[in-house]
């Protein structure tokens, strides 16, 4: 989570809070995307109301997926670190459409590889 703790990351925080529940996780999308609205910054956001919300008030988002593909179409990332990345996400909780294993298919099906 980022600080959200200046008068109008706060306001936008509860925006962000009334549209999205204040859930654990939905507490620190609100956080990220207050943070990000504030200062016309690109959020990392997966879940895809608060997706679809961020990008209705103008904020631009990418996804953990879509970096990771960026990072093995250039050449940060191989295959394998790609994979074990992906696998050490879920282990903390994220929540993916695919294991490590999967993701080259499923990049590939998205044509994000």
């Amino acid at each position: 989570m980022v600080p959200v703790d200046g008068l109008r990351e706060l306001r936008l925080f509860a925006q962000y809070v009334r549209l999205l529940g204040a859930g654990q996780r939905d507490v620190g999308e609100s956080s990220a995307l207050a943070w990000a609205e504030a200062y016309e910054a690109v959020a990392i956001v997966d879940d895809q109301t608060a997706v679809n919300i961020a990008r209705q008030r103008g904020v631009r988002v990418r996804g953990t997926l879509s970096l990771i593909a960026d990072g093995i179409r250039q050449s940060i990332l191989d295959n394998g670190e790609a994979e074990r990345l992906i696998d050490d996400l879920r282990a903390g909780g994220a929540r993916f459409p695919c294991t490590g294993s999967e993701f080259i298919v499923w990049a590939r099906d998205k044509e994000l590889l």
